[in-house]
């Protein structure tokens, strides 16, 4: 699982959409991974955010269904 890239999507600040790759990280303690197979996207909450002054990219989606790659038990 070390040194995975993934990609998700980014909403810019100048709302464009892109296509942003990222490290994949390895879970804490009481937490697990999971490789989204399907997501949703909010019109009202989600794309209503873009319309907010912010400084730096949103990530879209909620109600993510997916597989649960790895791990971490909090009391190991």
């Amino acid at each position: 699982m070390s040194n995975q890239i993934a990609r998700r999507i980014a909403v810019t600040p100048n709302n464009h959409v892109e296509i942003e790759e990222f490290p994949v990280p390895k879970p804490g303690k009481g937490q697990v991974l999971i490789k989204t197979i399907s997501t949703l996207i909010s019109a009202g909450t989600e794309l209503g955010s873009q319309e907010q002054k912010r400084d730096g990219n949103i990530y879209t989606g909620y109600s993510n269904a997916g597989e649960i790659i790895a791990a971490q038990m909090p009391n190991g």
